[in-house]
């Protein structure tokens, strides 16, 4: 079983952090994998003009430095608002709140398979980039208007980035925490080599009005999830865990302002990863790097020290 976490060179900047120390620091960590977010609204900011600058140098460290990187292409990549459309794109879409986008919506679908196109033939030659990830979280909806990308759509992102690269695997991530009851893992499965699950162990849920809130994990048994875990892997595919909750969520923070916040305390760290390791999947990606280096850059070195005894 082999451990990394997600990288948002974004999530960093809008921190006022350097993605470039920041990548320095996660080599110290000793992961042995980074799963980076290829953002289309940065790539593309005019029609047909591409350009990958913020993402070169970092996964040119992580070459250099042996980190083997899954990198997310498509129109959805980590962190909110999860949709990363160019703004000339979206003025030409017909989209409403919790809108299903479809393979008939011709404007979207060859935009972005042009975009996955150029990131593909951009990155192809970099031997550190182990697995695509098609999508983030492709058939959840989210966003800021609730959106999802139907299995038809998502396919034809995949047939493309198959026959651009045969031999890398691919990798679908889902929202982990309702498996049994939406069963969206069979269609992943479909398209797929990786099915990877975003699981949080403490995410908050609002009652009475917000007048407080609580604190839940996955909806399924953790015998549930490992019989979910046994099935995809009996149909020859790999299970990862492609997020596992290793940083705080609270109602209406994207990054809590709390000292000591109730959904992730320095102890939950390794506990979490217990978790996860007890699922028994292939890779592990967590959760929270920025949060770690983030507390660590305001002198609070409690959550690094925890991550710093991951390798030990």
């Amino acid at each position: 079983m082999e451990i990394g976490a997600s990288f948002s060179h974004r999530h960093l900047k809008s921190l006022n952090l350097d993605p470039l120390a920041a990548i320095k620091d996660f080599k110290k960590l000793g992961l042995t994998w980074v799963r980076l977010g290829c953002y289309w609204d940065e790539s593309e900011k005019e029609p047909g003009k591409f350009s990958f600058t913020e993402l070169d140098p970092i996964i040119k460290f992580c070459e250099t430095e042996g980190i083997n990187i899954a990198l997310t292409v498509g129109m959805k990549a980590p962190r909110y608002p999860e949709y990363y459309i160019p703004k000339w794109v979206e003025k030409q879409l017909v989209l409403h709140r919790l809108s299903s986008i479809k393979s008939e919506n011709k404007i979207l679908l060859k935009t972005v398979l042009e975009y996955v196109k150029q990131t593909i033939k951009h990155f192809k030659s970099n031997k550190a980039i182990k697995v695509w990830q098609v999508e983030n979280e492709p058939l959840d909806s989210s966003g800021e208007k609730w959106w999802r990308i139907t299995p038809e759509f998502l396919q034809s992102e995949v047939e493309s980035v198959r026959e651009l690269d045969p031999k890398r695997k691919i990798l679908i991530n889902l929202w982990g925490n309702e498996l049994s009851k939406r069963g969206l893992y069979k269609e992943a499965m479909k398209l797929a080599d990786i099915i990877g699950f975003d699981i949080y162990l403490r995410h908050p849920i609002f009652l009475f009005f917000n007048a407080f809130n609580r604190y839940i994990g996955p909806l399924d048994s953790k015998k549930t999830i490992q019989r979910i875990f046994g099935e995809i892997k009996s149909e020859g595919k790999e299970v990862w865990l492609a997020e596992l909750q290793e940083e705080p969520w609270e109602v209406g923070e994207l990054t809590t302002k709390k000292e000591n916040p109730p959904s992730f305390l320095p102890k939950h760290l390794l506990q979490n990863l217990e978790y996860g390791q007890s699922l028994n999947p292939s890779v592990i990606l967590l959760w929270g790097f920025e949060w770690w280096y983030y507390r660590k850059i305001k002198d609070d070195l409690r959550y690094w020290n925890e991550a710093l005894k991951i390798r030990a």
